[in-house]
């Protein structure tokens, strides 16, 4: 008789795989620059400033992307992947930025459930490609 989520020799095995949880971070932050640095030179280049909102949506971006590279080799769990990247992201971005006090805020919960969600999407394409 087999359990499911438990090997041959006894041991649980984890959803998370670590690995590319990293893998997938590092993507974002790598995004994140290259985002930097593409919106720098459009605002350079044309007379064009940026606004919240597509920084928002470069954000997203960049989460989807992150969860799929994060999650096209996983074999199982992919959604747990995906979300941790996800939170992942949102509190280290938040800690560089300096802006730690603002985690205890209502805006960034919710701006944390937002990626959450487009790191189910990033997660569903990477389940879909794979």
């Amino acid at each position: 008789m087999r359990v499911v989520g438990i090997t041959n020799f006894g041991e649980r095995r984890s959803p998370f795989n670590i690995k590319m949880i990293w893998y997938g971070l590092l993507v974002a932050f790598v995004a994140l620059s290259a985002c930097a640095v593409i919106l720098t030179l459009v605002s350079l280049i044309w007379d064009w400033q940026e606004t919240p909102r597509a920084l928002k949506i470069a954000n997203y971006i960049i989460i989807i992307i992150a969860t799929f590279y994060s999650c096209r080799k996983c074999s199982r769990k992919l959604w747990v992947n995906g979300v941790t990247v996800a939170i992942l992201y949102s509190v280290l971005s938040t800690i560089i930025l300096g802006n730690a006090h603002a985690i205890i805020s209502w805006a960034w919960f919710v701006n944390v459930g937002i990626l959450v969600i487009f790191g189910f999407i990033g997660s569903f394409i990477a389940s879909v490609m794979t």
